[in-house]
């Protein structure tokens, strides 16, 4: 973490409804709302990280991210290809690495990127010495340029803007914020309280837990009081899920053999393959914007929904070119498999040399002055060993079955055997959204999001109860 972002503070003014106990909505600079902006660049196991630290002795629980970030931690060294795919996930790259170190507060605590490049046919890695498609190394670190500008990081010029308890942003212009208050049931603003404060690095990682666990983010943290605070799980209901997630397109699939408890009617843990193990895991590297795209701003997530529509509803006149970032950030070198469910991509990138930007030097950037197209290194990318067996339990905990006892693992699950059930399950990627959602809102995410097999199951049970008779 960077000495300014541990120092900075800014004004930030409240309005206040004292009788309702609530924060209406917050008056704040472009410099402010830029970092808020900034959230949706995090990846999730980032994200994971920073409101697990904050809270130690009762953590802020995602779903079941929370799970699957401390399944990587348990996992042992060896269950990894190498040291560097643990880390990789337990310490994602921010896709915007480079622009997000421009806030004033950064609170992505993770090593910066770097790039290396082939000089010869402009492949880049995150990787150095990788054996280029040319038999070349990749061992030309590149410095990563953004365009010089006197704006923001992700907006224009220094207007104030609205941010309102639900998180969404407007530009603070006198007749469209006479509107929203009106919509409010505020007649004039001598209804509410005006609150002055300085928040900081400590304010902003708390703000980040609160949008992302409650549906009054704003009076959750300047005005807390006990048991008003909406969880994630409170928000999620598996009618609301099927609604709302899309179809995936058509591609590959696998096949899942998923064990369910028929007195429970829900799913006890899924046998996976290693790729699958892999798929799953990489979720930890998907950042928050580009979680939200692939769930069409649907994901029932706290506010986030409402921040990264803000980002959208924006007039691009107020926007800097790195706007649109926030809301497809992609993923810096993802994983490049038959079980990319999601089909994530990485961003574009171009590369040079000589005098751009005022470097000499190998340069990579986002935008095309000066600099020509370069493309990924793809390879096929793997995290675990392929001569390990998986468990996916409900809750997304992972556990490694070549490694753990068989009798101590049925033991542990605690269920009779005559209640077991087992399933085959053609996973693709419309469940792959399905599992996505409910492991952000659920801590069941596998019951959640395949709870047609257990209609199924329970159809069956019952058809057979009538043949009995």
């Amino acid at each position: 973490m960077d000495s300014q972002s541990e120092t900075t503070t800014f004004p930030l003014r409240l309005l206040v409804d004292k009788e309702r106990h609530r924060v209406v909505a917050a008056e704040a600079t472009t410099a402010f709302v830029d970092i808020l902006f900034g959230f949706l660049t995090l990846p999730m196991g980032t994200i994971v990280r920073l409101v697990r630290t904050e809270q130690v002795q009762h953590p802020a629980v995602i779903g079941c991210m929370n799970n699957l970030y401390s399944s990587v931690e348990k996992l042992a060294n060896e269950d990894f290809v190498n040291d560097v795919c643990k880390q990789m996930l337990l310490h994602p790259h921010n896709p915007c690495d480079s622009l997000c170190r421009k806030l004033k507060i950064n609170v992505d605590d993770t090593e910066a990127v770097k790039f290396f490049v082939c000089a010869s046919c402009s492949c880049y890695s995150t990787f150095p010495n990788e054996i280029c498609n040319c038999s070349r190394s990749l061992n030309q670190e590149a410095k990563m340029v953004d365009i010089d500008s006197n704006d923001g990081v992700f907006l224009k010029g220094s207007a104030m803007f609205l941010i309102f308890d639900d998180l969404k942003v407007v530009p603070n212009l006198p007749g469209s914020s006479a509107k929203l208050f009106l919509k409010l049931g505020y007649k004039d603003l001598n209804q509410l309280v005006d609150m002055n404060l300085n928040v900081g690095l400590k304010e902003i990682k708390d703000l980040l837990k609160h949008a992302l666990s409650s549906q009054s983010p704003l009076t959750s943290l300047f005005l807390p009081r006990k048991n008003i605070e909406v969880k994630s799980e409170e928000l999620f209901s598996n009618e609301d899920q099927q609604q709302k997630v899309k179809k995936g397109s058509t591609g590959s699939k696998v096949e899942l053999k998923v064990v369910l408890s028929k007195s429970e009617n829900k799913l006890l843990f899924a046998e996976v393959t290693e790729s699958f193990t892999d798929w799953l895991l990489n979720l930890l590297r998907l950042p928050l914007g580009h979680v939200l795209l692939l769930l069409d701003g649907n994901s029932s997530l706290g506010c986030v929904d409402n921040l990264y529509k803000s980002v959208a509803n924006l007039d691009s006149s107020r926007c800097t070119l790195s706007s649109s970032y926030l809301l497809n950030p992609g993923m810096v070198q993802p994983l490049h498999s038959s079980s990319d469910l999601l089909s994530v991509v990485a961003p574009q990138y171009f590369y040079g040399y000589g005098s751009h930007f005022g470097v000499y030097d190998n340069v990579i950037g986002r935008h095309a002055d000066q600099l020509s197209h370069c493309k990924v290194f793809e390879r096929t990318r793997q995290f675990v060993k392929r001569t390990s067996a998986f468990a996916v339990f409900d809750d997304l905990q992972v556990k490694t079955l070549s490694s753990t006892s068989v009798i101590t693992f049925l033991k542990d699950l605690k269920v009779p055997f005559d209640d077991f059930e087992e399933k085959v399950v053609c996973f693709g990627s419309t469940e792959a959204l399905k599992l996505l959602k409910a492991a952000l809102t659920s801590t069941a995410a596998l019951t959640n999001s395949l709870n047609f097999i257990l209609k199924k199951s329970k159809q069956e049970s019952s058809e057979c109860k009538v043949i009995a008779r």
